[in-house]
């Protein structure tokens, strides 16, 4: 999603024609949001819902755009690797690219996924139900994670986890095309815990506000802080640095995501201060033009390095696109740490190790 759509749903975007566009766009999201209920009501009385033969944890958004799901996927697989429990991913795979290797044609998510979780498999299936059978076959998985799993239900889940990032916390109040609501803010509710990313770039007040919001429309459901420091900088060779090697240095900073917002705040978190921001559309497949393009940008500031995300680095090295030389490009590896209540989320992803435990002890 471009910034000028962004400004056009936000409401900074003013005058005659953009109100006109969004009074047209906040006709559509009433269609949406019709066909929506119909949908949600239907799976409320569990017409068309299938319930897989191992537990499966669901990790959604309540709104379009990044929230952080690919690193708590990350957390919640590695969690159950450590316990010694079988666990695979299940996605539908959205914006597949060819890779250079001619394996199988995998999403960006995916790619960063190999990088932050190895050894665990990843089924890629529009189909999620026909991807239940397909892990549980080939990997014997114990535990599935369904990756961005909230408005799929037609899976049937143990732990409903949704994310909602503090940053955007409820897409501009309005629901897809008008905003990013891909369902209304109410259906919280059926969320069994609520993940509050990026939790730390937002001040105290701002954060009180959010959890007040989501208290009024699901005043069960536990909140959980979360947040996605900076660790160390890698790149294509599967080298590293400290992040201190790029303060006070210039760099151009790039990236492809649903929330550029949010990695320009991870890069001001870790002092790394670049002279330009280039965004480029969500899941965008990166080119040797767009390369050529950083290089001439790099060029005309005098850059010393670009520094983008690991999702954008691992879409670049996977296509085998040279690299712009004298311009090093370092992705910015970021961690998960569960800042508040993390005894709730780590107390419920151990109540699934131990109803795995009991069948392997009998």
């Amino acid at each position: 999603m471009n910034d000028r759509l962004r400004d056009l749903m936000s409401g900074r975007c003013r005058g005659l024609a953009p109100s006109a566009a969004r009074a047209g766009l906040r006709i559509a999201a009433a269609g949406y949001g019709v066909a929506i209920g119909h949908r949600n009501r239907r799976f409320d009385r569990g017409i068309g819902v299938f319930h897989a033969s191992v537990p499966v944890i669901s990790v959604g958004n309540l709104t379009a755009g990044g929230t952080g799901k690919t690193p708590v996927v990350a957390l919640i697989a590695n969690y159950f690797r450590r316990w010694g429990v079988n666990v695979a991913l299940l996605s539908r795979g959205y914006h597949a690219l060819k890779r250079h290797d001619r394996r199988q044609d995998v999403n960006d998510e995916a790619l960063v996924l190999e990088h932050l979780c190895p050894g665990v498999p990843h089924v890629q299936q529009a189909d999620r139900v026909a991807g239940v059978a397909a892990a549980v076959a080939r990997f014997g998985s114990e535990v599935l994670i369904l990756d961005d799993g909230f408005q799929h239900r037609r899976l049937a889940r143990d732990l409903d986890i949704v994310l909602i990032d503090a940053t955007n916390p409820f897409g501009y109040g309005h629901l897809l095309p008008r905003g990013l609501l891909r369902e209304p803010i109410e259906n919280l509710r059926r969320a069994d815990l609520i993940l509050l990313t990026r939790a730390d770039s937002v001040s105290r007040q701002n954060l009180l506000t959010i959890r007040e919001t989501i208290a009024r429309v699901a005043p069960c459901v536990p909140i959980i802080d979360v947040t996605f420091p900076a660790s160390r900088l890698v790149n294509s060779a599967g080298e590293s640095s400290p992040l201190e090697s790029l303060e006070e240095v210039p760099t151009l900073a790039f990236c492809g995501i649903g929330n550029p917002a949010g990695f320009a705040g991870t890069l001001k978190a870790a002092n790394v201060g670049p002279v330009e921001v280039v965004s480029f559309p969500d899941h965008h497949h990166y080119t040797q033009d767009d390369l050529a393009r950083l290089a001439r940008r790099a060029d005309a500031f005098g850059v010393a390095a670009a520094v983008t995300t690991l999702k954008d680095l691992v879409k670049i090295c996977a296509k085998s696109l040279p690299q712009p030389s004298g311009v090093p490009i370092w992705a910015v590896e970021t961690g998960c740490d569960v800042v508040a209540n993390d005894t709730v989320l780590f107390g419920r992803l151990d109540d699934f190790v131990r109803r795995v435990a009991v069948p392997k002890a009998a």
